[in-house]
């Protein structure tokens, strides 16, 4: 159980990230709502480092700190989990990167995966799929998701007027809030549109045979 001073903090903390993804909003500095054979295997991408400067100085003070090892196998799924630009599950990452680097093993990808999240690069989501994903959220807008039920599409958008409003109903019960989500469930435009010709499909049969019948 949260102390009074934990919870304090967090408040703080909290109001801290919402007024500084407000003011990044508004500048748009903020991302939008992704052995010798070793070597040569992560030696290939330094254009992208300075893309990734922030998020792998973020990793290693939080390795250092934790007295684990920096590796070039870590460094290498961090950039291929920043490039996937999207709530990526282990074993989908685990794909995109094993014909580039096959030295590279799920069990290692989950184990990075859980360290992305302890140092405050990522968080874990679940969407109702069965199937836990990862998301990047630093130095990224607060956001809140559209989940299609169907083929599993995640929308991500952003809302000041929900975010507002959410804070003015904690404000009313005295609430303390320290984190929040937001997800929506149901049909993209795309599946909904598929649905209706669908269904269109299977009342035309009937609607021939009253026809006929008269």
């Amino acid at each position: 159980m949260r102390s009074l001073k934990e919870v304090r903090s967090a408040h703080m903390e909290y109001g801290k990230m919402r007024e500084k993804e407000s003011r990044l909003l508004k500048k748009g500095l903020t991302r939008t709502p992704r052995s010798s054979r070793m070597e040569n295997e992560f030696d290939n991408h330094s254009q992208n480092d300075a893309d990734m400067k922030q998020e792998e100085t973020l990793l290693q003070e939080h390795i250092s700190k934790h007295h684990l090892k920096v590796t070039k196998e870590r460094s290498a799924i961090l950039r291929a989990f920043i490039e996937a630009e999207r709530h990526v599950t282990a074993e989908e990452l685990y794909r995109m990167m094993k014909e580039q680097y096959a030295s590279i093993g799920l069990a290692t990808i989950y184990r990075t995966l859980n360290l992305f999240c302890e140092c405050g690069l990522a968080e874990q989501r679940q969407f109702g799929d069965g199937h836990a994903r990862y998301e990047l959220t630093y130095n990224v807008n607060h956001h809140d998701h559209l989940v299609c039920t169907q083929c599993k599409k995640i929308i991500e958008f952003e809302n000041l007027d929900i975010e507002k409003l959410q804070d003015k109903v904690a404000k009313a019960h005295r609430f303390t809030v320290y984190s929040h989500k937001l997800e929506l469930y149901g049909l993209c435009s795309d599946c909904a549109k598929s649905n209706s010709s669908l269904q269109k499909g299977k009342d035309e049969p009937h609607a021939l045979r009253r026809s006929r019948s008269k």
